[in-house]
C-alpha cells in the first residue's frame, strides 16, 4: 500500500498510527524479529531490554538522543551498552556509549534530574535527593530551589525566588511593556515543577508512583494535566 499523504499528516491521526504499528509488528514477526509493544514510555523500555539483554556487545540504534540520555543514567558502571545515531542530512552517523560521560562525573551522576529539569547546573548535593526513592516534598522543594535562583543568575545571598522575582519585576516596570513570563516562576508554581521532576526521574528509575500526589491532576476526560500552582491568581488591579 502506497501512501499518499506527508509523514507528519499521516501519523497525526491516532488510527493511522495504530495500523501502521500492527502493520510493522506483524511484518517484523514473520521476519523472525522479537517484537515489544510499549504502553508507556517507549524510551524507557527500549533502555531497559538493553540492560536485561544477555548477549554482548548490545547497540541501540535511534535518532532520539533522550534514549542516550537514559542509557547513560540507567546503566550500571560495570557494563557498557552502545548507542548508534543514524546519519540525517549533513549529521554523519556517530556511536556513543553510557561511558560517553564519564570525565565529566557531574553531569553523569546527575544526568536524569539535568535532562528533566531542561539542563540546569547546580551543586550535586541538591540534585542527588531526585534520585532517592520515599523523600518528603518539603525535602524535594527545599533542595531543589537553587537550580531557578541559578538559571536566572539570582545574587548568592538571595535564597528565596519570591524575593528574587519581585526584585525582577521592579527592574522592568519602567518598560512600556513588561512580559511577565520572561520572570521567574513563584516558589508555588516552582514547586509543582519539582513534584513533577521529582516523579519523572523516579519513573525512569522504575520506581511508580501516583502522579496525582505529584504535580499532576486529571480533567473531566481523565486526562493528566500539570498542576501548574496552588495558590489563587490574584487580580490584575488592586486597589
Amino acid at each position: 500500500m502506497k501512501v499518499t499523504v506527508a509523514q507528519e499528516k499521516f501519523l497525526s491521526n491516532s488510527s493511522n498510527k495504530t495500523r501502521l504499528i500492527r502493520h510493522l509488528q506483524s511484518a517484523l514477526l514473520q521476519a523472525n524479529f522479537t517484537v515489544i509493544q510499549a504502553r508507556d514510555d517507549a524510551d524507557v523500555l527500549i533502555v531497559n531490554t538493553a540492560l536485561i539483554t544477555l548477549h554482548s556487545p548490545v547497540l541501540i540504534v535511534s535518532e532520539d538522543v533522550d534514549i542516550l540520555i537514559l542509557l547513560v543514567g540507567l546503566t550500571p558502571r560495570d557494563k557498557t551498552i552502545f548507542y548508534m545515531k543514524m546519519s540525517k542530512g549533513n549529521q554523519s552517523q556517530t556511536i556513543y556509549s553510557n561511558n560517553s560521560l564519564n570525565n565529566f562525573p557531574f553531569c553523569r551522576d546527575n544526568v536524569l534530574f539535568l535532562h528533566a529539569f531542561s539542563g540546569c547546573d547546580t551543586t550535586s548535593q541538591a540534585l542527588d535527593i531526585f534520585k532517592r526513592p520515599n523523600q518528603t516534598k518539603e525535602d524535594i522543594f527545599e533542595s531543589g530551589m537553587t537550580a531557578p535562583l541559578f538559571l536566572y543568575k539570582a545574587p548568592q545571598k538571595i535564597a528565596c525566588i519570591n524575593s528574587y522575582r519581585y526584585i525582577c519585576f521592579a527592574k522592568t516596570v519602567t518598560n512600556k511593556a513588561v512580559n511577565l513570563a520572561n520572570l521567574p516562576p513563584t516558589a508555588d508554581a516552582a514547586k509543582q515543577h519539582y513534584f513533577r521532576v521529582y516523579l519523572q526521574v523516579q519513573s525512569w528509575l522504575s520506581n511508580d508512583m501516583p502522579p496525582e500526589e505529584w504535580g499532576w491532576f486529571r480533567d473531566r476526560e481523565n486526562i493528566l494535566v500539570p498542576k501548574i500552582m496552588t495558590l489563587k491568581l490574584q487580580h490584575r488591579i488592586i486597589s
